[in-house]
Parts: structure tokens; sequence; C-alpha cells
């Protein structure tokens, strides 16, 4: 198995080194040779990482299962984008991040016959086997999504921050404020949406947080999902920095515009308004002082300091909040 799976590796690696260095002609030319090659690349992305990571369950093939990781994320983002500019700059920041492989089993969603909401930032999961956990919500990690309670803790909520927009003010350009309380009335966890769009963000996001990085030279540590002392709202943010300046700690949130993939530099001279909402539920429920909103497209990144807006909190959006919860008790009451 692990010759032949350094074999493949090895063979996919080529592949990978002619399209980081490509020959002196037009990107347009290049991109429809290997066209079809990244397209069943990034189609098979997640059923080749798993390959890679249950056939080098072995601790000196790591490195393999975490170098075929990044060549996947790699040859997605240079299709997503349809371009190759600047691809040597986006392997080297993939390169630098750590191996995500996990060698240890997961419990998964199927496993968990229920979760509730106890305490503020606990969840008590109960499993298939009949055994229960106390687990801190903020170690549920969000891009564990498929494999983790992290999903069903987000269902168990009135509302998290990114649906906030929508739920205090009916203003997601994504669904409606009606819509989403059905689908909160039956406590369905929701299906992920796989789009282009949503491709483009799931393989951007570390290369923004580690963009991020070199630009700040903040750490950031990776987190969960936060709670309210009520027990009803909740806030995935995308990381928890320190500002080394003044060592107050402070949120991370990225958002990687697909619109946007093909320009020069971000649009946006100021934080825009459709993420205001969840960045100051984020900071409510946190407790925190500010969010640096990170936004990112291949070519630029650019970073917003937004602080904590109590006022908004407490006249706009907490209001909205209680409204929906208030609505989704009396109809959970009718049926």
């Amino acid at each position: 198995m692990h010759g032949a799976g350094l074999n493949l590796f090895r063979g996919l690696a080529a592949s990978a080194a002619a399209c980081v260095t490509p020959p002196r002609r037009p990107y347009a030319c290049y991109y429809a040779q290997w066209s079809p090659l990244l397209c069943l690349l990034v189609s098979y992305r997640t059923l080749a990482r798993d390959a890679f990571t249950h056939a080098f369950a072995r601790p000196f093939c790591v490195q393999y299962a975490s170098a075929a990781s990044h060549l996947f994320d790699c040859l997605s983002i240079c299709h997503l984008c349809g371009s190759f500019d600047d691809v040597r700059m986006r392997a080297r920041l993939l390169a630098s991040r750590r191996c995500r492989a996990v060698l240890r089993p997961r419990r998964k969603v199927s496993d968990v016959t229920n979760l509730e909401i106890v305490r503020q930032n606990t969840a008590l999961i109960t499993y298939a086997d009949g055994t229960t956990e106390d687990r801190d919500t903020r170690t549920l990690r969000q891009d564990d999504a498929t494999t983790s309670a992290w999903m069903l803790a987000r269902a168990a909520l009135d509302a998290t921050a990114s649906e906030f927009a929508c739920a205090a003010l009916d203003e997601s350009p994504f669904l409606s404020r009606a819509a989403l309380l059905d689908r909160k009335l039956h406590g369905t966890v929701p299906t992920p949406v796989d789009t282009p769009a949503t491709r483009f963000g799931q393989a951007s996001e570390p290369l923004a947080v580690q963009a991020y990085r070199d630009k700040t030279g903040f750490e950031v540590r990776a987190t969960g999902l936060y709670t309210c002392d009520e027990l009803r709202y909740g806030a995935s943010p995308d990381g928890v920095v320190v500002d080394r300046a003044t060592g107050e700690e402070g949120l991370l949130e990225v958002k990687c515009l697909y619109r946007e993939r093909r320009r020069a530099f971000v649009s946006a001279a100021k934080p825009p308004a459709r993420f205001v909402a969840q960045v100051q539920g984020q900071l409510a429920i946190t407790g925190k002082e500010w969010c640096d909103l990170a936004i990112w497209i291949p070519n630029h990144l650019a970073v917003f300091r937004v602080p904590r807006d109590a006022y908004y909190w407490d006249a706009v959006l907490k209001p909205g909040l209680v409204a929906f919860s208030n609505e989704l008790r009396r109809r959970r009451c009718v049926v």
C-alpha cells in the first residue's frame, strides 16, 4: 500500500509541478490544456484526500496525506479562480499549513442521537451506544462539520451569528426569515450548500487565514461555537487572535469573495454592510471588544478592525432576535 500510494502521489505531484511551473506561453492555452485534469482532481478532491489519509495511517507517512491535502486544495483554488496568476504564492501558503490529517477515529453525526445545549458553551451529547458526554461547544470545530456535532449544536440554537441578519432583520440575500423559521421549527440540520462560491470559500479560507497571519504577525487560534447565557444564540468566529501591540484578544472573521476573485484589489473601502450583523453578533456573544474582518481574494487581502457596538446589539439586533425566538416558540406550541 505504501509503495503504490507513494507512486500515485509522485504522479500527482509531477502533474501539479507542471501546473505550478507552466511553459512559456499564454495562460489561456495552458489552462485549456490542463483543464480536464483539474476538473477530475477537483471533482474527486475529497475522495482522494480521504484515500490518502486512510492509506497512510502510520506516523512516517503522515506527510504524504498532508501533502495530498495541500495539492488538491491548491488545484481547487486554481481551477475555481480560472487563472494561474500567483499560483506559486498560493502553493507556498498552503505548504505552510499544518497537517490536518487526523488518524484517530471520530464520532459521526449519525452516531449522535440527541444534543442539547445545557449551559453556556456546554452541550450534552447522547450517542447511539447510550453514552453521554458534556462537551465544551468551543471545542466543536466548524472545519470538521461533517464529522462532529458542530452542525447539530448550531441546529439546537434559535439562531447563530451567520443567521442574525436573516432572523433579526430579514436582510439575508440567501434565505428569508420565514424560511429560516420553518427550518428551525422542525429542528433539521441544513443540507450543506454545494456551489462554486461555497467551494471557493471553503478551499480559500486557509489561504486567507495564512495571509492574515503574514500581514499582521498575529497568531490565529482555532475556536468553535460560543453560546450566550440564554442558550438561544451562538456564534462561530473563524479564529481568536491577540493584538501584539495592545495585548487585547479579539476575533477573526474571514470572507472570501467569489464574485471578486479575478480583481486586483478588494473593492470595499470599509466593512461591507452585509457582514455587520454577523460580526457584531459574534462580538456580543463572545464578549470580545473587536473583530478583524479579513476580506480575501487571490490577489489581495483587506483587513478591517471592527469595534464592538453595544448600541447596535441592544437596540437593533437583540430585539429582532427576541421577536424571532418568541415567534418560533409560539409556532412550536401550536404544532
